[in-house]
């Protein structure tokens, strides 16, 4: 994959103006009018020209900002302040910068450092990443951002697309005594847009910080202190088709009918077909806190020592109320665009029993990231050679802050779903429902999610370099290098399949639902004032919806999340490295400068795991098939790499103000955690259509890009320059995923089986069952079995069930499917591949897989029934 992009920028500032005194400080003109006037430059103008200095006299090339005064950054989010730096954009979360992309790399190939310290990630929006969340970092105590768009040997690796180095104050840097205090007020009117059972707190918030700084014993010793408190209280709300599409198929293939589609995609179209559509309201309050304390100490002038400590939290709570369809892919018809990729304009699913789901869910839970890094640095300078050490713990953790995890949904629905249809036409979806009637069918309690995230990462870093000066006009760098990089990523699911309903709907007084519309929420989106948009859903408190779920099911565990995790997988990378840079001043007709140098890296990775082993297939509803899991085990696997890294930097002065650069670097990006993690996970929740998982590769090579870069730069004015550049970068060993099929743990579907061709002919039930209508089927009128008893079902409902089957049936068999040379090996193994064996239906149950095919057993919730053994 390559990468090649021209880019233009420009800083436009007019000459300081002695008048400006807000942004200047102008030094009294002196009374002998034979001495110059001297003009002192400080605040906003200042921080350009240092940011321009950066850039200018950088090798390679080097963006920056500089804070125009202690404690005063242009933005307060760092990454909404790098966005201002031309090839830089940004993704946001909750309304704020979070992560960057750099000219087309995205977060994961973005190195940040704090101080020239590797930082470690995490995140439970993305639990395996290596991006760098710039949300959880203010901005108050930040002198300047570095943002090195080459690769340099003396650069640590992992930043493709660029390596942003965050400086913080240093007291000695800027001696005496300095303060700064400011307040805020935000007023954020995304708030007031909200469900009452959503909303939380006030639109209006307060953002608090300060900073001090000072120097003592004639500026040897200095003391840095800041601090930062914000708060800010937002809502957002999202129509989409949240669960993906399935697909793609091709047009003569797939679910889609042959009769009811107009314009139906032709055979050599692809097309999909949406899961659900859902609508959700959400509040989110957060609360962010910074600190930092610096102590500095030079007790010789060639000697400096810097003693520091960095703490960030960043808190995160959210409320969620949603209304949703779920489409099982029955009949239907539809409305098509053309074609190559034919998309559905319309799409109605036909349901004229009107007793499918209209799903309202809710979700309360929060999140807590903390951020701490101690790190110690003493740099000795003398003519001609520079020597410093640097050594820092660092670690990164995110986890849940709510009782009720870090992430949970909570299910209601009323059973009077009729012909569903969603119209894709306009900017907003519009979902159209028939046959609602919350009177015969009112809202209740179904299936529930809770689930604790975990994610930790943790940097051990220690750092030895110098620089030696040879002749006049050259220099010659070098360090070594070591560091330990830490990831763990863990995650619990407690998850109750009752989505036909966790018990009865008269369990549920209808005063703990509150009625809403939905289309006033989404009002500024264009084509939700439709009026076939199915407007009304009903809001609940989800903790005391909770709390009663837990009492008239009798199964308090299942609505609260885990206090273990199902999967536990860590990661270790341990990796040395050493360079060697030498730059030169070329003293001819136009003065050039070059630097070239090699970088070396070794890395040994170790990935363990603790993965649960799938052991069934639960089969709850026509279209969803949750796994079971059984204790879970740890695997470890290993991997190493090395690479030479070298990089060429070359600039002229073409004329005094006129710069012409070019450069060439190798740098490397190493793959994701969760690629390099061992062990396979498998999703929790399959479909008839397959399930899905995942397994990384801790032998997997890091990306590696060759990079080349030309740029022209012309310095006008004191704080102003034009520039355009021209980059290509080559990358290779990019990490893909391959997809294959397999049956991890040896489980096996129903799907396909003679089971479910007889329970769903057509891929429709004709009736409703009295449990699963894989478990009881009316008896088929040109068959008859003589183990079927009349009216045995009905029997079993009647005094095992909430509700009678409705008709009469027959308990379905169990029978083992194998090929006849199979059966002869079983023999031999003393199985019986024959065996037939007859179960009774004694509670609620589920049914799930067993190990020698597509044949269906019946366990027991709450005992134990006698299992299968052939």
């Amino acid at each position: 994959m390559s990468l090649a992009v021209a880019t233009a920028c420009a800083a436009l500032i007019a000459p300081a103006q002695a008048q400006e005194s807000e942004q200047a400080g102008v030094a009294p003109a002196p009374s002998n009018s034979g001495e110059v006037a001297t003009v002192v430059v400080t605040g906003l103008r200042a921080s350009l020209g240092s940011s321009m200095n950066l850039k200018r006299n950088a090798d390679g090339i080097v963006d920056g900002i500089v804070a125009a005064d202690i404690g005063k950054f242009p933005d307060t989010n760092l990454a909404e302040s790098l966005q201002r730096i031309s090839g830089v954009s940004i993704d946001r979360s909750i309304g704020e910068g979070s992560k960057i992309t750099v000219r087309g790399v995205g977060p994961d190939f973005n190195l940040v450092l704090l101080n020239g310290r590797q930082m470690p990630t995490s995140n439970l929006g993305d639990l395996n990443g290596r991006a760098f969340d710039f949300a959880n970092l203010a901005s108050e105590a930040i002198s300047q951002i570095q943002v090195y768009k080459t690769g340099r040997a003396e650069t640590p690796t992992g930043g493709i697309g660029a390596t942003v180095n965050v400086m913080t104050a240093r007291p000695l840097d800027r001696p005496g005594m300095l303060a700064s205090v400011g307040v805020k007020a935000v007023h954020d009117t995304s708030h007031n847009n909200l469900p009452g059972d959503v909303k939380q707190g006030s639109a209006t918030t307060p953002e608090i910080s300060g900073i001090y700084s000072n120097t003592f014993d004639d500026n040897r010793f200095g003391v840095a202190l800041s601090a930062s408190y914000q708060e800010r209280n937002l809502g957002f709300n999202q129509a989409s088709v949240a669960n993906g599409w399935r697909g793609p198929f091709l047009g003569n293939a797939g679910p889609l009918p042959q009769t009811g589609a107009t314009n139906r995609p032709k055979d050599g179209d692809i097309y999909s077909l949406p899961q659900n559509l859902n609508y959700n309201m959400n509040g989110v309050q957060r609360q962010r806190t910074n600190g930092q304390l610096t102590l500095q100490w030079a007790p010789v002038k060639e000697l400096t020592t810097t003693l520091d400590y960095t703490y960030s939290e960043n808190k995160i709570q959210t409320r969620r109320q949603d209304l949703s369809a779920w489409f099982n892919f029955g009949p239907s018809t539809s409305t098509w665009s053309n074609g190559p990729v034919a998309a559905p304009l319309v799409y109605t699913e036909l349901l004229p029993a009107a007793n499918s789901d209209i799903a309202m869910g809710g979700a309360d839970f929060a999140t807590k990231t903390q951020n701490q890094s101690l790190g110690f640095n003493a740099a000795w300078k003398t003519d001609g050679l520079k020597l410093e050490l640097d050594v820092h713990k660092s670690s990164a953790e995110s986890k849940a802050d709510s009782p009720f995890g870090s992430s949970n949904v909570l299910g209601t629905a009323s059973f009077s779903r009729g012909d569903t249809t969603v119209d894709f036409r306009d900017d907003f979806p519009v979902l159209s429902i028939q046959g609602a009637d919350f009177t015969r069918a009112p809202q209740q309690v179904t299936g529930s999610v809770f689930q604790n995230g975990y994610m930790k990462g943790e940097i051990e870093q220690a750092q030895f370099k110098g620089s030696l000066k040879l002749l006049q006009a050259s220099n010659l760098n070098f360090g070594v290098g070591a560091i330990e990089v830490k990831n763990r990523s863990a995650m619990s699911t407690q998850q109750r399949d009752s989505w036909g309903g966790a018990s009865t709907a008269s369990d549920y007084p209808a005063s703990l639902f509150h009625r809403e519309s939905l289309r006033q929420y989404y009002d500024q989106i264009k084509g939700s004032g439709n009026p076939a948009l199915f407007n009304q859903f009903y809001t609940f408190n989800f903790a005391e919806l909770r709390a009663l779920t837990a009492k008239v099911t009798g199964l308090p565990d299942m609505y609260m999340p885990k206090s273990t995790f199902d999967t536990d997988q860590r990661t270790e990378e341990k990796s040395k490295s050493a360079y060697v840079q030498f730059g030169t001043d070329w003293d001819t007709a136009i003065p050039m400068h070059t630097n070239i140098g090699v970088r070396y890296e070794k890395t040994d990775v170790m990935s363990t795991a603790l993965v649960p082993a799938a052991t069934g297939i639960s089969w709850v509803s026509a279209n969803e098939f949750p796994l079971s899991f059984g204790a879970p085990t740890f695997t470890t696997l290993n991997g190493k790499y090395q690479h030479w890294l070298p990089s060429v930097d070359w600039d002229a002065d073409i004329r005094p103000d006129m710069k012409l650069r070019a450069s060439y670097g190798e740098t490397i990006g190493r793959p994701r955690y969760d690629q390099i993690q061992g062990g396979t996970t498998l999703d929790r929740l399959a479909r008839d259509f397959g399930g899905t998982g995942s397994q990384g590769n801790p032998q997997l090579k890091p990306v590696k890009s060759k990079n080349l870069d030309l740029s022209w730069e012309w310095y006008y004015g004191q704080q102003s320059f034009a520039s355009i550049g021209l980059f290509h970068k080559d990358l290779s060993n990019y990490a893909g995923q391959s997809k294959i099929t397999a049956t991890p743990f040896n489980l096996h579907t129903p799907v396909g089986g003679a089971l479910w061709e007889r329970s769903c002919p057509a891929r429709q039930l004709q009736h409703r069952p009295c449990l699963h209508p894989q478990l009881h089927l009316p008896q088929p009128p040109d068959r008859r079995r003589r183990s079927a008893r009349p009216g045995r079902c009905q029997r079993q409902c009647h005094r095992y069930h909430r509700r009678p089957a409705g008709r009469s049936g027959h308990v379905v068999r169990d029978q083992l499917f194998r090929q006849p040379e199979e059966r002869k090996a079983e023999r031999r193994r003393g199985q019986c591949a024959a065996y037939v064996r007859q179960f009774r239906l004694r509670t609620f149950g589920k049914l799930y897989l067993g190990r020698f095919g597509p044949e269906v057993r019946q366990l027991q919730d709450r005992r134990a029934v006698s299992r299968w053994s052939a």
